[in-house]
């Protein structure tokens, strides 16, 4: 789940290929060290939400 997360979101993030890291998160979900995969997880940036569109798209 969390590999397959980052799939989706890394190209938002950047333009860099996030293969080999989703591969090195998946390694560790199969075996068991979700605390490893989630520590090569990059931390997630949050960006302000005007309150108008935050009520347009429901997120109030």
């Amino acid at each position: 789940m969390i590999a397959r997360r980052m799939r989706f979101e890394c190209p938002d993030i950047d333009s860099r290929d996030c293969t080999p890291l989703v591969h090195r998160i998946s390694a560790h979900l199969r075996e068991g060290r979700a605390d490893r995969a989630k520590r090569l997880i990059p931390p997630e940036k949050l960006y302000p939400l005007g309150e108008d569109l935050a009520r347009s798209i429901g997120a109030l």
